[in-house]
């Protein structure tokens, strides 16, 4: 399967529903911790939201933070998954803090291509 985070498309809709400049920032200037979409490439009919969604919740694989002492095996909360035929965007909730969040992206990048 191919992973990746979504498109520069993305960012227009961001600022374009937010008024923001799309870089990720909130409108004092300060760091946001949320999250673009995750897009699920060729995916197998037999997928199911409900498989994509415990793959998140119930990580196959430990994704340790460091120095923030978070569970390796926490899970990954997800807000919703839009499955279409062979692909599909799984929204995660916003994390708490930056080590979350790179947490989250050291586990995209993990699952890139499993």
């Amino acid at each position: 399967n191919s992973v990746m985070n979504d498109s520069d498309a993305a960012m227009m809709d961001e600022k374009k529903d937010h008024g923001g400049d799309g870089d990720g920032r909130g409108e004092d200037g300060g760091s946001s911790a949320a999250l673009r979409p995750v897009f699920l490439g060729n995916l197998s009919h037999g997928c199911t939201p409900g498989g994509l969604k415990d793959m998140f919740e119930k990580p196959p694989i430990p994704i340790e933070a460091p120095g923030n002492g978070i569970n390796p095996n926490a899970p990954f909360p997800v807000d919703r998954v839009d499955l279409k035929r062979g692909f599909a965007f799984v929204f995660l909730e916003d994390c708490s803090d930056e080590a979350q969040r790179s947490r989250t992206h050291e586990f995209v990048n993990k699952i890139n291509g499993m």
